[in-house]
């Protein structure tokens, strides 16, 4: 387990964070609160958890190749748990798949929503490397006469 406790507090943060950094990684994302569904393998299908369980919330997203994926972070971690069926290319075998970050999920899935992180990480190193060497060049002593 990736996770002791997801408390939907912190799902709503989760969810918060991804909307405000990666919404310009993807051509869509919405969320909607759900009641936790369990997938069932013996009769492969989602069912409804009857246990004392947290309302679990799901992000439905776009990715800029078009697929159309529904993630939700769990105990385990982020998982994709609908793939809808006008999505092209299909990654159905990466449904039910857990990664520890929606980063590495997103990555998985798409790699524009790749390409697009790295930008932005880059961007936010050389702007870190710009005000590093603005704000060293300017302390050394200056010569008094």
């Amino acid at each position: 387990m990736l996770f002791k406790e997801v408390s939907g507090e912190t799902i709503q943060i989760e969810i918060r964070t991804f909307i405000k950094e990666y919404a310009s990684m993807v051509k869509r994302v919405t969320y909607e609160d759900t009641p936790t569904r369990l997938y069932d393998a013996d009769n492969n299908r989602d069912r409804k958890d009857d246990s004392k369980t947290p309302v679990t919330t799901a992000l439905n997203v776009e990715t800029l190749e078009g697929v159309f994926l529904t993630i939700k972070l769990s105990q385990k971690g982020w998982e994709i748990t609908r793939q809808d069926s006008r999505s092209l290319p299909t990654i159905s075998d990466k449904t039910y798949n857990v990664y520890e970050t929606s980063e590495s999920l997103m990555m998985d899935v798409s790699p524009s929503f790749m390409d697009k992180w790295n930008e932005h990480l880059m961007i936010s190193l050389n702007g870190l490397e710009n005000f590093n060497h603005d704000r060293f060049a300017g302390s050394g002593e200056e010569d008094e006469d």
